[in-house]
């Protein structure tokens, strides 16, 4: 009868409670600070800590996010502080906060002047504090990037990123072989890994055993490197949203890559003059777009290394499809606006 007089909300009834058991902690100390490249030039501050067993599992290093979190979430903590840990929702390891200060020889947590992958310059980017009717819900965060768009650390990434099954879907291109073929200067960039993908094609075709004996001595699997060039092979003619995905531009994900590809209107022998029709874009016609966010596009479209890719890519096939409206079929509901509620 109480249950039925109290209800039901929208997300759990009313009648009920449900309580967690507080995350497991344990204290360790912070030996070192490594920044870490992602595939948007993004640095992160990576906490490498005493081995300490929390929750049945041996944590070592944390992300910290950027030096906002740092020196103002986390209380600034130094190298040779103890700090507190735990794992969120069990599985990712995070920093409480600081247990211990350390007595002496404490080092503070600072930015690299250069990009610790490459030696590229870094900018850096404060965003606004978010405020909702006059109180500020959520502050502002400065973080930093590598300008390379060439840069080893952002590459590796890249090419991680472009291999997962929502982008191009190729398979076996993990993170040992990415920072392979990035580390060994097989494919510094995209434009060169397709490129290499032919030419492994073309070896495998023609003499097999001498390319397969070739990988076992460079300390590649067989079946790996078959798996990664059968899946650049079919890579090439994927659509443009997922090729807009792949190439990492700035601000275009998965979302952004439908829309601006269906403005674009682009066709399989677009690659090369992408660049231009980027440049072409107005704010505020395509989705999630604006000035700021255009700003990065066109410094991202006039990179030398960007261009040079682009052309290695068509050189090697590339031929991405699917967006551009063919024939002069009748369109019955052009021009209209359709509202759906």
């Amino acid at each position: 009868e109480h249950r039925r007089s109290l209800g039901l909300g929208t997300k759990s009834p009313r009648w009920a409670i449900a309580y967690k058991f507080p995350s497991e902690r344990a204290t360790t100390v912070m030996r070192e600070v490594i920044w870490q490249v992602g595939r948007t030039g993004k640095l992160t501050p990576v906490a490498v800590m005493d081995p300490v067993n929390c929750g049945g599992v041996t944590i070592s290093r944390s992300g910290m996010c950027n030096i906002t979190y740092v020196q103002e979430d986390l209380g600034n903590p130094h190298i040779g502080d103890k700090l507190t840990i735990f794992r969120g929702g069990e599985v990712v390891p995070q920093i409480q906060g600081i247990a211990e200060q350390a007595t002496d020889g404490r080092i503070p947590v600072t930015v690299p002047a250069l990009c610790p992958e490459c030696g590229g310059n870094l900018i850096s980017e404060t965003s606004k504090d978010t405020v909702k009717e006059g109180v500020v819900v959520k502050k502002g965060v400065t973080q930093h990037f590598c300008t390379n768009v060439a840069c080893p650390g952002r590459m590796i990434a890249h090419f991680i990123y472009l291999g997962s099954r929502e982008v191009l879907d190729v398979d076996d291109l993990g993170d040992v072989l990415a920072d392979q073929f990035v580390r060994m200067g097989i494919a510094p960039s995209i434009g060169y890994l397709w490129s290499w993908g032919n030419e492994a094609k073309d070896s495998l075709t023609h003499d097999g055993a001498t390319f397969e004996n070739a990988c076992v001595d460079a300390g590649f699997g067989v079946a790996q490197i078959r798996s990664v060039v059968a899946g650049l092979e079919k890579a090439k003619t994927h659509t443009w949203d997922r090729w807009l995905q792949a190439l990492g531009i700035p601000g275009i994900a998965k979302e952004g890559a439908k829309a601006g590809a269906n403005h674009l209107q682009l066709g399989p022998e677009d690659l090369p003059n992408l660049t231009t029709k980027l440049l072409t874009i107005v704010p505020k016609t395509v989705s999630g777009l604006g000035p700021e966010r255009l700003k990065d596009i066109q410094r991202w479209a006039t990179d030398r290394v960007v261009e040079m890719d682009l052309h290695l890519l068509h050189e090697a096939g590339v031929r991405p499809v699917g967006t551009v409206a063919t024939g002069d079929r009748d369109r019955p509901l052009a021009g209209y606006t359709i509202v759906i509620t």
